[in-house]
């Protein structure tokens, strides 16, 4: 069974990443779109790196958020936060998943922040997630 954590409890490195998506959506100045997520993703080496995905459909959505691992060479991740536009957290996609594991396999060790009500949150490993 998964330990629910609160704002405090998540520890600092979360609480960071989740303030970096919350900025991104308030000093952000775009287009509405049907689907605009933004993923914090926080590096072995420490950095965090926030990327923005917009688009009309789900399947566009995806290959964006793909396509940033396929681009760019992204040392082994150690924590993600993946966060819609109105501030949900919610879960990456599997494609996201399985392409982040893909190019490192050390990366199913990367912990994903998930909701679990108001201020309330779990924790889980990719591997959790996608076996």
């Amino acid at each position: 069974m998964s330990e629910l954590k609160n704002q405090t409890t998540i520890g600092t490195e979360f609480s960071n990443m989740l303030s970096s998506a919350k900025a991104y959506f308030n000093t952000s100045d775009h287009k509405k779109y049907e689907y605009h997520q933004c993923f914090v993703l926080r590096t072995n080496q420490g950095k965090e790196k926030v990327y923005s995905f917009t688009c009309d459909s789900v399947t566009d959505l995806i290959n964006q958020s793909c396509s940033i691992l396929l681009q760019e060479m992204i040392p082994t991740i150690q924590k993600i936060v993946c966060m819609w536009e109105g501030g949900a957290i919610d879960v990456p996609s599997y494609k996201f998943m399985k392409t982040l594991c893909d190019t490192n396999p050390e990366n199913k060790k990367a912990e994903i922040l998930l909701s679990a009500g108001t201020d309330a949150y779990v924790i889980k490993k990719v591997s959790d997630i996608i076996g």
